[in-house]
């Protein structure tokens, strides 16, 4: 054995192998119902009101289920899809982050759904900001309010079983699954009942190896890196809802200056159409919405009153005073605001 730089021979955790070994044999023991590796095999349909168990390939059941068994619910309600754009680096976080999201892009609480998000592939052109280069990805969030699917719920757990997902339509002929459990979404009692008896063998198993061969320093410094990798988890988390909040404010921003500016086009197009055929317009201006003409026209004075009849214009008013020229008409400046969103 080749020794360490400092002369210290380095530490082999020698029961690793045998205790991920022993977890592996234990779990083979248990009943295929308390397995979470295996997919619940039965399928509660929601129909006319009713509930309807079956098998998970649509076979009828040929015996009463057992006692804690897993159950798919498909409880006959439509759910809301949204599609949104993330980038790339929250896919490793993504129910925090669309948790975190979910008030804004529904109308409930994320503690009021239940709720799933599918990544469907890179995110389109128009979903990233021209001044970023930062690659995004297409998602799919399905919602459902957990007030409209409790009835059917309540009668599976009647039942003895413990639901496990909900399967919703997803609107293109297949199904979409919301998990009912998880770190954000709560865990049913009866399916934390069966965790319970799920893991107590291997917990006994576990607590006679620590107390014959494990030393308390081992447990100790595997919760310290666990609580470690989680602070650093909740970190990204926290950076990458605050990156989104940033982007959604310039977006905002982007969108009001846009609505506020009138286009000079418009202005232009409503010109043409107000000012008569004897104006002669020498130079235009628009400039922080307020629009400045300078011209001829054979009667200046009338040109205020037809304007401010436009809905485009408003405090239309003259800068100096109309001049009147020798060979005939008038010289004028004259100002108006301009109206956004005004019908053209």
């Amino acid at each position: 054995m080749t020794a360490s730089p400092l002369g210290v021979a380095p530490r082999i955790p020698v029961f690793q192998p045998l205790i991920g070994w022993f977890k592996a044999e234990v779990a083979t023991w248990l009943p295929a119902a308390w397995r979470s590796d295996i997919p619940p095999a039965l399928l509660a349909v929601r129909e006319d009101g009713r509930i309807r168990l079956m098998r998970r390939d649509g076979a009828p059941l040929d015996r009463a289920p057992r006692r804690g068994s897993r159950v798919v619910v498909r409880p006959g309600v439509k759910a809301l899809h949204r599609r949104c754009a993330l980038p790339v680096a929250a896919a490793a976080h993504l129910r925090p982050i669309i948790a975190n999201q979910i008030d804004r892009r529904t109308p409930w609480p994320a503690d009021q759904v239940w709720f799933a998000a599918v990544p469907l592939g890179p995110g389109t052109a128009s979903d990233r900001p021209s001044d970023r280069e930062e690659p995004m990805i297409d998602v799919r969030l399905t919602v459902v309010p957990r007030a409209a699917v409790e009835a059917p719920l309540d009668t599976v757990r009647a039942l003895r079983l413990v639901p496990t997902t909900l399967e919703v339509e997803d609107g293109e002929g297949g199904w979409v699954a919301l998990p009912l459990t998880g770190p954000l979404t709560g865990t049913a009692p009866d399916d934390a009942a069966a965790r319970t008896r799920r893991w107590l063998p291997v917990a006994a198993a576990l607590a006679l190896l620590a107390a014959l061969f494990g030393p308390p320093l081992w447990e100790r410094a595997a919760l310290t890196a666990a609580l470690e990798e989680a602070g650093r988890a909740s970190g990204e988390v926290r950076r990458l809802a605050a990156a989104l909040e940033d982007r959604k404010a310039a977006s905002a921003y982007a969108e009001r200056r846009k609505s506020e500016t009138p286009a000079t086009t418009v202005v232009l197009e409503v010109l043409s159409r107000i000012l008569p055929d004897d104006v002669w317009l020498s130079e235009l201006h628009l400039d922080a919405g307020i629009v400045l003409l300078v011209g001829q026209a054979a009667d200046a004075n009338r040109l205020p009153a037809l304007l401010s009849a436009s809905p485009h214009f408003a405090d239309v008013q003259f800068r100096s005073a109309v001049v009147r020229e020798p060979a005939g008409g008038d010289r004028f400046q004259l100002s108006a605001r301009v109206v956004p969103h005004a019908a053209p």
